[in-house]
């Protein structure tokens, strides 16, 4: 071994001296000492070589223990995160009829099956529904590599070996009520963290299959999922790219759909964040009659702040193309605010459950009970309701509205009483209508015509206008008090 140090001076091993270079200072006293630090620097050197080769073995030990006896006792693992993602699944959405078919773990490899019915295009309602000719099923085979290190995952695509509880590849096929199955050409390829969440990404290729008399096709899908069932957080963002439906009857087509959305599981039983959602154009055909549209867009954002809920939502259907109408537009603007986000939950998860079992309406004269309190409990909380903005596109002009609702918070040593909660609210609506979107609305509706008797509508240009009030109990439309309940309505 040869050991160089600068321009000065080398050393070999085995030597006792040290040969200096030209280089090097020629005095004496430099000379010794430079010798004496240098052999004190091979010794050291060497001290350390010893040891480095050392922890060298004991670190290829354990390299070796984590790759031969962790894989079984993270496969259990994984099999558990698996189960627990199944069941926040089932939670978040109760109408979600999925289980698993088989499961076999290995040692450094598992594969589970798992299938979610579908009925008629809707999640299956275990309780209303049962196994017909119109019930498909899709099927999804997962492979799981196990392990801090998944080696098993180097042989296939995708593989890695960031250290982690699983790798997992999954692969998919559709199978009918008959016992006809058609494979979906694509896999998803999801990463499972040591804290149960995962990070995956759906690749879909171009493909289509007959269902029957139905042919469903479609040109690709490359969305990012990111999840934590344990939180219930998730993201999702990407595309679906034009997919259509046709049978014998019609055939209904959508653009490309672009979806970036992240949300954030609350304590209180709903998730929050942000969501745009983009439809690129559809069209829907059916007995020679078509229906278009150039573009759906939805967005939405919501937060919660010292256990307040607000948030916002926009929807947007541009250019709709409706026989016998012609174009229409929609654009929808609503927003909450302060609204008591405890009792929010719990009134959204009892309505999930209620209407869960039925897939029907809710009995209101049922639920009520279920979340009176909780109602009570919003309504003495306060909160602001507002729809900014509500427009109708026609051929004829724009229906416009809007409306605004206050409720301030109510004392808390006093009594609750919903005259109480309606006397303090305020409330604000405006409504404009073209005048021949109002006639037409007449002939359908003779009744209509009550409006302008009552003074409710007034003609404004083209358009016929109103602007009500309620404060204290009291209701004024287009400046003139209203009795309860007003005529005609």
């Amino acid at each position: 071994m040869v050991v160089t140090v600068g321009p000065f001076f080398h050393i070999e091993e085995g030597m006792e001296a040290v040969r200096f270079s030209s280089c090097t200072p020629q005095i004496p006293q430099v000379q010794r000492m430079t010798a004496h630090g240098v052999l004190a620097f091979r010794s050291l050197f060497a001290s350390r070589d010893r040891g480095m080769k050392r922890w060298l073995v004991i670190s290829l030990v354990v390299v070796a223990l984590i790759i031969l006896v962790s894989p079984g006792i993270v496969g259990r693992l994984a099999e558990r995160n698996m189960e627990q993602g199944i069941l926040a699944a089932k939670a978040q959405n109760p109408a979600l009829d999925i289980s698993t078919e088989s499961f076999e773990r290995g040692w450094f490899t598992s594969a589970g099956r798992h299938r979610v019915v579908f009925y008629n295009g809707q999640l299956r309602d275990a309780n209303t529904v049962g196994v017909g000719d119109d019930a498909l099923t899709l099927v999804i085979d997962t492979r799981i590599d196990h392990g801090l290190l998944p080696v098993s995952s180097l042989g296939r695509e995708a593989s890695s070996l960031r250290p982690g509880l699983a790798s997992t590849v999954s692969t998919f096929h559709i199978e009918t009520a008959s016992g006809e199955t058609s494979a979906v050409p694509g896999k998803f390829y999801n990463e499972v963290s040591l804290t149960g969440a995962s990070s995956g990404q759906l690749l879909l290729e171009a493909g289509g299959f007959d269902l029957g008399t139905t042919r469903l096709s479609w040109e690709g899908t490359d969305l990012r999922i990111v999840s934590d069932p344990q939180d219930g957080d998730l993201e999702v963002e990407g595309e679906v790219s034009p997919f259509s439906l046709s049978d014998a009857n019609g055939s209904a087509y959508f653009g490309t759909v672009k979806i970036d959305a992240e949300q954030e599981g609350t304590r209180y039983g709903f998730s929050i964040g942000e969501l745009a959602l983009s439809v690129d154009g559809a069209r829907f055909n059916s007995a020679g009659s078509e229906v278009s549209v150039e573009s759906i867009d939805v967005m939405a954002d919501s937060a919660i702040d010292d256990g307040r809920l607000s948030g916002m939502a926009r929807f947007e259907l541009k250019d709709a193309e409706l026989p016998s109408v012609g174009t229409v537009g929609v654009v929808l603007d609503v927003s909450l605010k302060n609204v008591e986000a405890a009792s929010f939950g719990a009134i959204v998860v009892a309505a999930d459950n209620a209407n869960s079992g039925s897939g029907q309406q809710i009995d209101f004269d049922a639920f009520y009970p279920q979340v009176e309190n909780d109602l009570k409990t919003l309504a003495r909380a306060g909160a602001e309701v507002r729809i900014e903005r509500f427009d109708v596109s026609l051929p004829q002009g724009q229906l416009a509205t809007s409306l605004a609702i206050d409720l301030p918070e109510l004392a808390k040593d006093k009594a609750f009483t919903w005259p109480g909660a309606l006397l303090a609210m305020t409330a604000d609506m405006s409504l404009r209508i073209p005048v021949p979107v109002f006639e037409l609305l007449a002939v359908m509706n003779p009744q209509a015509n009550t409006l302008l008797a009552t003074g409710m509508l007034k003609r404004d240009g083209n358009d016929y206008v109103m602007d009500a009030k309620y404060g204290k109990g009291l209701v004024t439309v287009n400046g003139a008090p209203m009795p309860l309940p007003i005529p005609g309505m």
